[in-house]
């Protein structure tokens, strides 16, 4: 599904702000500690394609 810069721009100036950007920092912030704790010690390899 693709929509129009227009449409883009349509659903931003209508949307409802869920949650703040300090939220979403804290909650990133909080998933990189998780995920480094259960990783430390490792050799995680990520494989990426676009």
């Amino acid at each position: 599904m693709s929509i129009t810069p227009q449409q883009a721009a349509e659903v931003l100036a209508t949307a409802d702000q869920i949650y703040s950007q300090a939220d979403v920092e804290r909650a990133l912030d909080r998933l990189a500690m998780e995920i480094t704790g259960k990783l430390s010690g490792e050799d995680p390899l990520l494989l990426y394609a676009c």
